[in-house]
């Protein structure tokens, strides 16, 4: 595995095929993503979610997925293993093991589905803003994998779309937004 020409975050979740079986991966904590105790939980289970996204037999786009760190997930080498256990005609669910020393550390289902043309809810009208062109660059593109390596992140509440008004004490108007 080489570390020299691709971003950090690929690196992290780089995965190689083992040759003893199809969905079968290697890969290696990486020291960008060290903690006190093993690499943060966020950039494991977007290493474990490319197993998924690399599977040959994958069918459409992760919705879901659940992890579960049955132990500490140590600096070093590790296993992946995707398994599909069930493919229906718009979804596919899936366990994954990620292994470390004969053992097993973490386990996860995910769910991976074929987005079919549907109805939608649409939001407010877009408010007037400059173009985009005229702010500063500050990150990428935001992809499945990304998004899992972000689970570390705290989530501002801002970015909640449904507000609702209830009485409080605390405010001069004696209302207050909240979300939920």
């Amino acid at each position: 595995m080489t570390f020299d020409t691709q971003h950090p975050f690929d690196q992290a979740i780089s995965l190689q095929n083992e040759s003893t079986g199809e969905g079968r991966y290697v890969g290696a904590s990486h020291p960008a993503w060290a903690n006190r105790v093993g690499p943060f939980g966020g950039i494991t289970a977007a290493a474990i979610l490319n197993a998924v996204m690399l599977h040959p037999k994958r069918l459409g786009e992760p919705v879901a997925i659940t992890v579960n760190f049955c132990a500490t997930v140590q600096d070093g080498a590790y296993g992946v293993q995707a398994i599909p256990v069930r493919t229906n005609r718009s979804t596919q669910h899936w366990t994954i093991a990620l292994t470390q020393n004969g053992e097993t550390v973490i386990t996860a289902a995910a769910v991976t589905a074929v987005r079919r043309e549907s109805w939608s809810a649409q939001g407010g009208p877009m408010p007037t803003v400059s173009l985009p062109e005229s702010y500063p660059l500050m990150v990428g593109h935001v992809d499945f994998l990304s998004l899992a390596g972000l689970c570390d992140v705290f989530f501002p509440r801002i970015y909640l779309r449904q507000y609702f008004l209830y009485k409080c004490a605390a405010s001069q108007h004696g209302t207050c937004a909240s979300s939920y």
